[in-house]
């Protein structure tokens, strides 16, 4: 009996292992469930941010949990990890997102860097583009922090879901051994620098009544499909994994490398790319070093670093959504070019001192100018809108400020005049309107169909104050002369309908225009009166009542956030802040500043939308990154530290007050102004701050705005080039001559 049990014994497990598998076997051809049930296939409620290469088209795209995508269409790239000893799978994308880890390279380069966590495996993941053509790197370290090993399995897959929100067509995906590489379609959409231990492709119909099916649901169960290739097809879900088998010592780290290529390339084509074999590490450094010198012309150091970081990346992000020069308002949605964005984005150029970036954009301008002499927002003919003359006639003169070439002012001058000559035939079209713009779709966010409103207005009466101001540069007195009595018969007229609007519904404030007078409108109308127009006087009552009715409405009950249309448009925010600097209301500006960064919908990736859900923050509208919010941005930082008013340089008017905590440095050097490049450097020595001041002169003079200080004149010293001369005190300003290099100024 003794003799038989090694027999019956060794019986049992020669069975239980055929049983064991046939189970596997069956597990591993068995479709199951898709980890991404429920996955809503349009942009709505995602969120992600680009990379991309100075100077190239090339671009491609990450989620917040970092799920990249290496080409507006096409398949997405996830990663996993699956926990062998606790049969658990970890994903950054299904589990507890908001604990996700985000960042950008350095803090600020246009490199998206994820962490999560698998229990005791950290996974940190960066990804950016490199070489020409664009290759797409993404740097995996997997991190054991635990004091004893850890046994997992990591997956990268392909995966149908796309990081913007589609859901893209069955296509055949095969893992290629030669080229170590995913294809789909034929096409390279990622290879591997190390060889994995195992990979597979699945097809599955979608119509399956048991919901999305892929190759996620094998990854949950720690398995991989045993097929190598599938073939796509318009009824079926396609995807497809490589697996690495990952036994890590305790502290131990795995890096992999994965690489994909912008284009689409077969894989004979993808063998002959250089970047196919460049050293991850090489090739991170030079992009590092291009964006350094691409975006680093300012330099500004700041107590909170997330506010210059926030300027640099949106640099980033404007740059990488040019093409051919030309930016566009986002980079998977919009690929027309947009006048009106277009204006902004040139300033924004200009602010951050890329001044060599914004001749493209005027190029194109130019180029979208009707035979009438309007322009149309796209380029395409009969797509007028009121705005866009006095937009264009700005853009071409702000160049002339910014360079002073007057050869250059000669040559645009004659489509300046016809774009005066259109402004003055279409506001006196219509009769019945009193002498301002007639309807159009204006900016589309303002209202539905064709409506009159004011921030047609305000733009065409800043491109005629522009023209003659050219029109004097020129010589042209007889030019100055029509367009100056345009520009204030357009203005009275203006002010005439909103007195008679305001009158007509009982209000003490600037509305969207005449037949509009309640919605969010009113403030995102009125803006461009400010700023960038600054036609509206700051002094004026009705001015002054608008924007407090405007906080108290739009802005005010979410903190700081502006809602129009029902959802955050943080760039519209933005451009409101501007007006409360001009107001002298800085804290609003500081507010509503300070609210937008804390509110970054991407969390460390500085990527708005153009419009964001309250409840999460997610995309509402638009695309993301926003070219306009890119560039308000960054024209508010620079206005924040310095602006212009007048004959006068501006310093510090909208700084937050903890920025001047003793032993706090605020350093700026190459910010463009209008009267020429000007570094300063403020350090807070506690009851006093040192200032010195190097480049430009304004015509007047520098005024110090120090937030939340007194100012007396007693130990007040200076070296103002070796020459003694006053410093006039104000409530909350410090008035100091344009010869003046260094000063003290007490805060009490």
């Amino acid at each position: 009996m003794a003799r038989r049990r090694p027999a019956r014994l060794a019986l049992i497990i020669i069975v239980a292992a055929m049983a064991a598998s046939v189970v596997w076997q069956s597990a591993r051809v068995k479709p199951v469930e898709s980890v991404f049930d429920g996955w809503s296939a349009n942009t709505l409620h995602k969120t992600w941010t680009v990379t991309g290469s100075p100077g190239s088209s090339d671009r491609a795209f990450v989620s917040t949990s970092g799920t990249w995508q290496p080409r507006v269409r096409g398949f997405a790239i996830y990663y996993f990890i699956y926990d062998r000893e606790s049969g658990r799978m970890y994903s950054p994308t299904i589990d507890q997102p908001k604990q996700v880890r985000r960042s950008l390279l350095h803090g600020y380069l246009p490199a998206p860097c994820v962490g999560w966590n698998a229990s005791d495996v950290r996974v940190e993941s960066t990804e950016f583009i490199s070489g020409e053509p664009g290759v797409c790197f993404s740097r995996v370290v997997i991190r054991n922090v635990a004091a004893h090993g850890r046994r997992v399995f990591f997956y990268a897959a392909a995966l149908p879901y796309q990081v913007m929100g589609g859901i893209e067509g069955g296509l055949g995906v095969e893992y290629d051994r030669r080229a170590q590489a995913m294809l789909t379609d034929g096409k390279v959409l990622f290879a591997c620098d190390s060889v994995p231990d195992a990979a597979g492709a699945l097809a599955v119909d979608s119509h399956s009544d048991r919901g999305p099916i892929d190759v996620s649901g094998y990854i949950r169960r720690g398995l991989i499909p045993s097929g190598d290739r599938v073939e796509g097809s318009a009824q079926c879900v396609t995807s497809g994994a490589v697996r690495y088998d990952l036994d890590l010592g305790p502290n131990q780290v795995k890096t992999l490398v994965f690489r994909a290529p912008v284009a689409e390339i077969k894989p004979e084509e993808w063998a002959r790319i250089p970047e196919m074999r460049a050293s991850v590490d090489k090739a991170e450094a030079a992009f590092s070093e291009r964006w350094q010198s691409g975006i680093g012309r300012v330099k500004i150091s700041l107590p909170d670093r997330r506010f210059s970081d926030c300027f640099y990346a949106s640099l980033a992000y404007l740059m990488i959504m040019s093409d051919k020069g030309v930016p566009k308002p986002g980079p998977c949605k919009y690929h027309s070019f947009w006048l009106r964005d277009g204006v902004y984005i040139a300033d924004a150029l200009h602010a951050a001192g890329r001044e060599d970036l914004v001749p493209p954009i005027l190029s194109r301008i130019r180029s979208m100018q009707q035979p009438g002499g309007g322009f149309s927002f796209r380029g395409e003919s009969g797509l007028d809108e009121h705005d866009a003359p006095g937009e264009a006639i700005y853009a071409l003169v702000q160049w002339y400020r910014g360079t002073g070439d007057k050869k250059w002012l000669a040559e645009v001058w004659p489509a300046i005049a016809e774009a005066c000559k259109y402004i003055r035939t279409t506001r006196l079209s219509n009769p019945s309107t009193g002498g301002i713009m007639p309807k159009s779709v204006s900016a589309e966010d303002l209202g539905k169909g064709l409506q009159i409103h004011y921030w047609d207005d305000f733009w065409c009466i800043r491109g005629l104050k522009d023209a003659v101001f050219a029109a004097r540069v020129l010589g042209k007195t007889d030019d100055a002369a029509w367009v100056g009595r345009e520009a204030r018969a357009l203005k009275d007229a203006t002010y005439a309908s909103i007195g008679m609007t305001a009158r007509k519904n009982s209000i003490k404030y600037i509305p969207n225009g005449p037949n509009e007078v309640k919605s969010s409108a009113m403030a995102r109308g009125t803006s461009c009166g400010m700023w960038p127009c600054e036609v509206l006087d700051p002094a004026d009552l009705l001015v002054r009542n608008s924007y407090e009715e405007y906080w108290k409405k739009w802005i005010a009950p979410w903190n700081g956030g502006f809602v129009h249309k029902d959802h955050f448009w943080p760039y519209a925010g933005l451009d409101l802040a501007q007006g409360y600097l001009r107001l002298g209301e800085a804290d609003r500006t500081r507010q509503m500043l300070r609210w937008t960064l804390d509110h970054d919908p991407t969390h460390g990736f500085y990527s708005w939308p153009e419009g964001m859900f309250r409840d999460d923050l997610t995309l509402a509208e638009g695309d993301m990154p926003h070219g306009w919010m890119c560039a308000s941005y960054i024209s508010l930082m620079h206005d924040v530290l310095v602006r212009e008013r007048g004959d006068d340089l501006m310093l510090l008017s909208g700084i937050p007050r903890e920025w001047l905590m003793a032993g706090r440095v605020i350093s700026v050097r190459g910010l463009p102004t209008v009267f020429g490049i000007v570094s300063f450097k403020v350090k807070s020595l506690g009851d006093r701050v040192r200032l010195s001041i190097s480049g430009a002169k304004p015509r007047g003079n520098y005024i110090v705005v120090l937030p939340g200080a007194g100012f007396g004149a007693k130990n007040m010293h200076r070296s103002i080039e070796n020459r003694p001369g006053p410093v006039i005190r104000g409530d909350r300003e410090v008035r100091l001559p344009s010869s003046i290099r260094e000063v003290t100024i007490p805060l009490n």
